[in-house]
């Protein structure tokens, strides 16, 4: 029909699935699955979160949950049935060099992103701190990772350094893995990127200029009304998300949808 391979436009915000979901999240706060105004406990030092309050906890991008997460609980992960990418995700941690740099700068800064994605030892203290200090190495199994014993990463509710499977960290796949992952995870990684669908638009970036008073009215409109209907405490979902979408169209949603529909189709046109 269109819809699944890209090449019709929607308000995603009027689909029965964006419904669904906010019904989905409201039953799991109903529940008691997830805590109520879940969103704003004020656990900004994760706390909670190190020690297993949560019952569960919803995320993206984990291949393994270590040890150190859920200490003394029950750990899982169910792995999603369909990974996929699109140039919304590229564009968001692509690696860039200022054009403005000076020359010599441009150069340095090219220098460090070739031994950031080829270098082990870069890699590696660019998501764990300075060897020795913040990361050491151990073998186990035959196998080599990095282990924070003895470092100042130690104590993993206290760790100075450590910053883990990030895109815009350079070639996930050169750094050692920490102690705790499981050993096939970068077997498990590389078979979702090999295996992912790349969306049919993939390379299409929009001209926004001609509805960029829309883009900016309709952001305020979802940042009134989306977390609202997707944090589970509304008693009744149906008359706010009609609300909601009823304020999207007044404020230029549907000219939004024809301008990038038009541009899509241009765009399809000319590859």
């Amino acid at each position: 029909d269109g819809y699944d391979n890209g090449e019709i436009v929607f308000n995603k915000y009027a689909t029965k699935e964006y419904e669904k979901k906010a019904l989905y999240i409201k039953q799991l706060v109903d529940d008691s699955i997830l805590a109520y105004d879940w969103k704003n406990l004020g656990d900004t030092a994760k706390t909670w979160w190190q020690d297993g309050v949560y019952v569960t906890s919803l995320g993206w991008g984990d291949v393994s949950v270590e040890a150190d997460k859920y200490e003394g609980y029950t750990m899982a992960i169910k792995m999603p049935k369909l990974s996929f990418t699109g140039t919304a995700y590229i564009r968001a941690v692509m690696q860039a060099i200022n054009n403005a740099s000076a020359d010599e700068n441009k150069v340095a800064s090219m220098k460090l992103l070739n031994l950031l994605y080829s270098d082990q030892l870069v890699s590696t203290s660019y998501h764990f701190g300075a060897p020795e200090l913040g990361w050491k190495t151990t073998e186990i199994d035959g196998m080599t990772y990095a282990t924070f014993e003895g470092t100042y990463n130690e104590d993993p509710k206290d760790r100075g350094y450590y910053y883990w499977y990030h895109a815009e960290a350079g070639n996930l796949f050169t750094s050692l893995l920490a102690v705790g992952m499981t050993p096939d995870f970068f077997t498990v990684l590389d078979s979702m990127n090999t295996n992912s669908q790349t969306s049919a638009n993939m390379g299409f970036s929009p001209d926004t200029q001609p509805i960029e008073n829309e883009i900016a009215a309709l952001a305020a409109v979802i940042a009134e009304y989306d977390d609202t209907l997707t944090t589970g405490m509304l008693p009744d979902i149906a008359p706010v998300l009609q609300q909601f979408n009823e304020k999207l169209n007044a404020n230029g949603a549907e000219k939004v949808v024809t301008e990038m529909q038009t541009q899509l189709d241009a765009w399809k046109a000319a590859q």
